[in-house]
């Protein structure tokens, strides 16, 4: 292992947006809740488990294993990994994810020669990443915009003059802002979650920086 930090796909404390037309994804993390009334969560837990030491124990580890070159620069992506706020309903169990991939980094005896912790870290970059896709036609005759995070994806599907709104498979509405959210397919993907928000009635994910 040459680096024992999660990826920037996993719990997003720095993951920023890279939309790309037709197809292109992004990534980062979220706190918000996608049921299917569309509405924002606001019980989310935190992943901090109260032991300061957390951080400070697995940097030291990492720096002693020469994989990171000093701890301040270790706990610059640490410390908001532990104090990231993971709604429950959107990412069950990710604070224990990343609560136990600390602590396995810091009780790792032989500076992970053998990688003990990297199916914790694929675990946190898979259960507890977001992530966004556009497509559609370049003349805004249909288009169609998917963010999922966690366990929650919601799609919005344009064609015809109508947007069908989707929450993990279940059409949850629908509206007439085809040429809203189709011609924001070229400038990105975060325009089109803004729109296909105001559609929808849901909150965007907080999706980058």
């Amino acid at each position: 292992m040459t680096d024992a930090s999660p990826t920037d796909g996993g719990t997003g404390g720095s993951a920023g947006s890279d939309s790309t037309t037709g197809g292109g994804t992004s990534e980062g993390s979220t706190g918000s809740d996608g049921t299917s009334e569309g509405s924002t969560g606001s019980d989310g837990t935190t992943g901090d488990s109260g032991d300061a030491s957390l951080c400070q124990d697995a940097c030291d580890k990492l720096v002693s294993c020469e994989l990171e070159e000093n701890v301040p620069e270790c706990l610059s992506w640490c410390d908001p990994l532990v104090e990231e706020v993971f709604d429950p309903l959107v990412f069950p169990g990710c604070a224990a994810l990343v609560e136990n991939f600390l602590e396995c980094v810091a009780e790792e005896p032989m500076c992970f020669e053998r990688d003990p912790c990297s199916g914790l870290d694929v675990a946190i970059e898979e259960q507890c990443g977001c992530g966004q896709t556009a497509e559609g036609a370049i003349d805004g005759s249909q288009c169609t915009y998917e963010e999922e995070c966690g366990v929650v994806s919601r799609e919005v599907h344009c064609v015809g003059g109508t947007c069908i709104c989707e929450v993990n498979g279940e059409d949850v509405g629908e509206c007439q802002a085809q040429a809203k959210i189709c011609g924001s397919l070229d400038q990105g993907a975060d325009l089109m979650a803004i729109a296909a928000g105001e559609c929808c009635g849901w909150e965007p994910f907080e999706l980058g920086d």
